[in-house]
């Protein structure tokens, strides 16, 4: 029986997906400190603004793996369903200061923060 190309394409992008979705589980199954040691998350971002160019965080320390565009869930780390869904937008270590993005990709919903809370 000879299977498509199409077919065995879609069969293999869902399997990368599948594995994708693993991936992030396991990620997410990690205690706050391991995800920060391997660069997968930013610890103690303090809220301070929403600029029109993004929301305006405080932070002392990213040792992260973030790239501009990089898609990020913001919230307290734990409960990821009720995490807004946001964008690396630029960091500036002198300042502390990490700007994050409006994902162009999600469904409108609306990011709501409070000044002076930590994500």
């Amino acid at each position: 029986m000879t299977t498509s190309l199409e077919g065995r394409l879609l069969r293999f992008l869902a399997r990368e997906e599948e594995d994708e979705q693993r991936s992030f589980r396991d990620l997410r199954a990690l205690p706050v400190n391991q995800r920060v040691l391997d660069g997968e998350c930013i610890r103690t971002a303090v809220f301070e603004a929403a600029e029109a160019d993004g929301f305006v965080f405080r932070v002392d320390e990213n040792l992260s793996k973030f790239r501009a565009g990089d898609a990020l869930a913001v919230g307290d780390g734990l409960e990821f369903e009720t995490a807004a869904s946001l964008c690396f937008g630029r960091y500036d270590a002198e300042r502390g200061r990490l700007v994050l993005e409006r994902d162009r990709f999600s469904r409108g919903e609306d990011v709501r923060f409070h000044v002076g809370e930590t994500y």
